[in-house]
């Protein structure tokens, strides 16, 4: 999954290192584009991280990892919300 410009894509991930990733992006973003990218690996722990558009290629758009991210669900209004109705 990919946020970006108040958007939310989902994606399919074409490669993944420790520095960075591509992903099969049709719209490809402005290089230097501020990006999170959220990987959901079966049977391990998600990926969140901060990154920034590096290039893009006929098959897809890269990626450089900046840093670590919040999940997309922890800045959910919602889950605001639902943490004050079990609480109270």
């Amino acid at each position: 999954m990919l946020e970006a410009d108040g958007r939310i894509f989902h994606l399919e991930t074409i490669d993944l290192s420790a520095r960075g990733a591509k992903v099969g992006l049709l719209e490809p973003l402005a290089e230097g584009t501020p990006v999170r990218l959220h990987f959901h690996p079966e049977d391990e722990l998600d990926i969140h991280v901060e990154a920034i558009a590096w290039r893009s290629d006929p098959d897809g758009m890269a990626f450089f990892f900046i840093g670590p991210s919040s999940p997309l669900w922890a800045e959910s209004p919602w889950v605001e919300l639902e943490v004050m109705a079990m609480a109270g």
